[in-house]
């Protein structure tokens, strides 16, 4: 008994049209589009520890501290002798807004140091500059919309 795959009521002359068509509706899905940004990082003033570089997906992870994406970047490798800087680049993310955070991990501890009141006591800074009033600005102050043109975006350590 032969085996077929072919539908009985499918005449044989149609199958290269369904083909086509399900390779159309492959194509047709919708695809995660992939988003490139450069961050420069601003006013490395010492070439020791490291840059760390953080991106936020949404409010929640921002507010959360729960980064979506992240690099760490060895300070000595900006150009100059003081105020030099730093490129962190991340490829193929998702579309969308990102918040940006940055610090300079002096010591290389892996976290932002602070004094006992909780101010920081290594540099760091905010995507789009945002400015730090009492506390840490919102998301949407250090957001960065990424689509499918390549973005790019600075940070001012200070």
């Amino acid at each position: 008994m032969p085996l077929s795959t072919r539908p009985a009521n499918l005449p044989l002359a149609a199958l290269p049209l369904a083909v086509l068509l399900g390779a159309f509706a492959i194509g047709a899905a919708p695809a995660a589009r992939a988003a490139d940004i450069e961050i420069t990082i601003r006013n490395v003033r010492d070439g020791q520890g490291h840059i760390m570089v953080a991106l936020y997906a949404d409010e929640a992870g921002y507010d959360a501290r729960r980064q979506s994406a992240g690099c760490m970047l060895p300070a000595a490798g900006g150009a100059g002798e003081s105020g030099r800087e730093v490129k962190a680049v991340f490829v193929g993310l998702p579309e969308g807004r990102y918040g940006i955070a940055v610090y300079h991990d002096l010591d290389g501890d892996g976290k932002l140091g602070t004094n006992l009141l909780g101010i920081p006591t290594e540099p760091f800074g905010f995507g789009n500059d945002a400015p730090v009033r009492l506390s840490r600005p919102g998301f949407a102050e250090t957001a960065v919309t990424l689509s499918a043109v390549p973005a790019s975006t600075s940070v001012t350590l200070r």
